[in-house]
């Protein structure tokens, strides 16, 4: 959840002028590939969490991407690329976040992981993780 609305706090309400550079993509994708790697090599509590927050601020970005305003592409302070599915804060904005929402579902349902059989051993597995964390954060 963190990073779903990072690159929009991380523009300190107006210092850095909004989906600028706070929104380009790359500042999220390379760090998140380079995290990636090295869970791959030796996964941590802390590795795991700051793939996952910067995969939420790249999700925020591939839905800032669908508005009409955009998301830098080439440079943070030059023109923007948008899909133009949606105006931000009109209803078109919601109508493509439920279509986007009702799709993940679709597919989550094909995959078969609305079972409950799957989706108790997930919980397990996200307390257990999260029960870590915890631990880790009270040994610093």
């Amino acid at each position: 959840m963190l990073g779903c609305v990072l690159p929009d706090a991380l523009e300190f309400r107006g210092v850095i002028s909004h989906r600028t550079v706070t929104h380009y993509p790359y500042l999220y994708a390379v760090p998140a590939a380079l995290v990636w790697f090295a869970l791959r090599r030796q996964p941590t509590y802390a590795s795991y969490v700051m793939f996952f927050v910067l995969i939420g601020c790249l999700c925020h970005l591939a839905q800032d991407a669908l508005s009409k305003g955009g998301i830098p592409l080439k440079t943070p302070w030059t023109g923007r690329w948008g899909a133009n599915f949606y105006i931000t804060r009109e209803l078109s904005e919601y109508a493509t976040a439920g279509a986007i929402m009702f799709a993940a579902g679709m597919v989550a349902l094909l995959l078969g992981r609305f079972d409950y059989q799957y989706l108790s051993a997930e919980l397990v597995s996200f307390v257990k993780f999260m029960s870590g964390f915890v631990d880790k954060i009270k040994s610093v």
